[in-house]
């Protein structure tokens, strides 16, 4: 990813921080929270009682989404992250590194669930107004995107095409139930 994304004190957001690596970042000033912190510069807290007038340039939610209990309370914490960011930036001199969403799943989440598909996936992070992808990187076990805040896609907007693998889908049987509900305060009137 090009480094001119990130720019100097951008105010940031770690969701489930496991350590301080990001708040010894000189061009970030991140706000790191974990439900069971276990680091004094790690806040105790909960995503979800974050007050909904904080905003930040970056979230950082990494291995947490798939750790959220139910496929509501995943599409909840989509739409909150989305909320946190801040209106869509489509003007042309918005900075770029705005409204930027750094998430890490498990492959196996997107790949290998009796609910969720590579495309399904990407239709409902554009749905949740993750629309744009800025970088995407995989390992053997992970799923690494930078994604950009984007207004809300519309299903069949021809924008939910920025997650699928690049490699064939496996043959190999699902394994997990992972799967995302969208809150309706998102979806609107559009139906699923």
């Amino acid at each position: 990813m090009d480094d001119s994304i990130i720019c100097a004190l951008c105010p940031g957001l770690e969701i489930g921080a496991v350590n301080t690596q990001l708040l010894d970042c000189p061009q970030l000033e991140t706000r790191a929270i974990d439900l069971r912190a276990s680091h004094p510069r790690i806040e105790r807290r909960d995503f979800f009682a974050l007050p909904e007038d904080l905003r930040f340039d970056i979230v950082v939610c990494a291995l947490v989404l798939n750790c959220v209990e139910t496929a509501a309370r995943r599409g909840a914490m989509l739409a909150k992250i989305r909320r946190h960011l801040g209106p869509p930036r489509d003007d042309e001199t918005s900075s770029t590194n705005k409204g930027l969403l750094f998430l890490v799943v498990p492959r196996t989440c997107v790949e290998r669930s009796r609910a969720m598909r590579p495309a399904r996936f990407a239709e409902v992070l554009a749905e949740a107004g993750f629309g744009e992808i800025v970088d995407r990187r995989e390992s053997p076990k992970l799923l690494h995107l930078c994604l950009r805040a984007t207004a809300p896609a519309t299903a069949g907007d021809g924008r939910a095409d920025v997650v699928p693998s690049s490699s064939a889908q496996p043959k190999r049987r699902p394994t997990n139930d992972f799967d995302i509900v969208l809150p309706a305060s998102v979806l609107g009137d559009r139906s699923r």
